[in-house]
């Protein structure tokens, strides 16, 4: 039988990169008894750069399937209580995005960017937290998934849709999804008038 770790918490961050999105993730985890630790892994992800606290990796992670699933292993060169893993990596076609079904007014060029995770381990993950940035030049138009308990907010990066959830069951998944639009011209100059003539 399979001998797996445990996922304590899993926070993400997914800013555009053009039409893909670079990803940013921070896994606390504890390694199973051969000292390895599995990490949930999209099979389209192509990773950067990875980090772990403290320093006792014994080689690159592999790209592994386990039960069909992908995940990368990491082998620890000495046992810990737990385990800091930062994880870089590309994904590709996040941003590119789909045009919106919309009913009723609304403005043109409307386009659904969706984002999914899935645990690939047939293991309980205790914490999950996902930030999904807004590209830049675009506005919010509204989050369609999932339909209550997420937040928006804004940073130095940008404005973001935040979701967490205290768990994520063995191969189960979330999807945060939102509805974004370029402001026209025409607003915006509109806008910039009415900004002067205030200010005379």
């Amino acid at each position: 039988a399979q001998n797996y770790n445990e996922i304590i918490s899993y926070s993400e961050k997914v800013l555009p990169d053009g039409d893909d999105a670079l990803i940013s993730a921070s896994v606390t985890a504890t390694s199973n008894d051969s000292n390895e630790v599995y990490v949930p892994l999209n099979k389209k992800a192509k990773l950067i750069r990875y980090m772990i606290t403290p320093p006792s990796v014994s080689a690159d992670p592999e790209q592994i399937r386990i039960n069909g699933k992908n995940v990368y292993k990491f082998v620890m060169s000495e046992k810990q209580d737990k385990y800091q893993i930062e994880l870089q990596y590309k994904l590709p076609g996040v941003y590119k995005g789909k045009k919106a079904k919309m009913k009723g007014s609304h403005p043109g060029g409307v386009k659904t960017v969706t984002y999914k995770f899935v645990n690939n381990l047939p293991v309980t993950m205790k914490s999950y937290q996902v930030h999904l940035y807004i590209p830049e030049k675009k506005e919010l138009y509204h989050v369609l998934t999932p339909a209550k308990k997420y937040k928006i907010n804004a940073d130095n990066t940008g404005k973001y849709v935040s979701y967490a959830v205290s768990k994520i069951g063995g191969y189960g998944n979330i999807t945060v999804s939102a509805n974004v639009y370029s402001q026209s011209a025409k607003v915006k100059i509109v806008i910039w008038i009415a900004i002067i003539l205030l200010s005379v």
